[in-house]
């Protein structure tokens, strides 16, 4: 009867017959039932119930009542505790498919030819992969160590597009410089041709066909491109 020693030691006033221990444990029942957190609930509701086991009889028809009292209380908690532990599946459950949900997406969006649009919407996985949270303990680890190859591939991915597209706007560079040192050759010794002024003009137009050569470098290219093509024109009215 330790429960009942420390509960009787702070009410000293109780009538500690064996119905009273009984309906002070009740009592402390009910209140566990009410206010315990869900995961000492059991815990501290079986120290009472144990307590309540052992604390004697009183007559028969008391004990049935009481018994039937304490029972109710234990399938109450038990009737918690369920419905408790049915919430947590449910939930990682939930989070479960949440989860399997973004790596069906992860994976059309590693399919992506458009490596910004795949970007974005790796990013946008990612950030909703942390919003989901814990799945449970037997398949959260596996579900992120799917989820991280797939973020893994598609950063080797876009490591070998970024390092193709160094490539070509390095060529596409290179053709523009030829294309302005063709200009400024011809602005060099020109004769102001019909067939020369066309190929001029058709200068920007061929320019663009050539493609986008990286944002460090292509406001340079054009502007240059641009002065070249001026350069020749006012160079005809002086001629003309």
């Amino acid at each position: 009867m330790k429960l009942f020693d420390e509960l009787a030691s702070k009410a000293p006033f109780l009538n500690t017959t064996v119905l009273d221990d009984k309906k002070l444990l009740i009592a402390k029942a009910k209140e566990i039932l009410e206010k315990t957190p869900i995961k000492q609930l059991n815990q501290e509701f079986t120290k009472v119930y144990e307590d309540f086991r052992h604390s004697g009889k009183t007559t028969e028809e008391q004990d049935n009542e009481l018994w039937n009292e304490m029972r109710a209380i234990k399938d109450e908690v038990k009737a918690k505790i369920d419905a408790h532990h049915l919430e947590v599946k449910t939930n990682f459950e939930n989070k479960k498919n949440a989860k399997l949900d973004i790596i069906e997406r992860a994976k059309k969006a590693l399919e992506l030819d458009n490596i910004k649009e795949a970007s974005q919407t790796m990013d946008a996985l990612m950030e909703k992969w942390k919003k989901v949270g814990f799945a449970g303990k037997e398949c959260d680890e596996s579900l992120w160590e799917e989820f991280s190859a797939i973020r893994k591939e598609f950063s080797l991915k876009r490591k070998e597009h970024f390092k193709h597209m160094e490539e070509v706007f390095k060529q596409r560079a290179e053709a523009k410089e030829e294309l302005i040192k063709k200009i400024k050759v011809i602005t060099a010794d020109a004769y102001f041709t019909p067939e020369e002024v066309k190929q001029i003009k058709g200068m920007r137009s061929e320019y663009s066909k050539i493609g986008f050569a990286g944002k460090e470098v292509e406001d340079d290219l054009w502007e240059r491109l641009n002065q070249a093509i001026t350069k020749y024109f006012d160079e005809m009215k002086f001629y003309k």
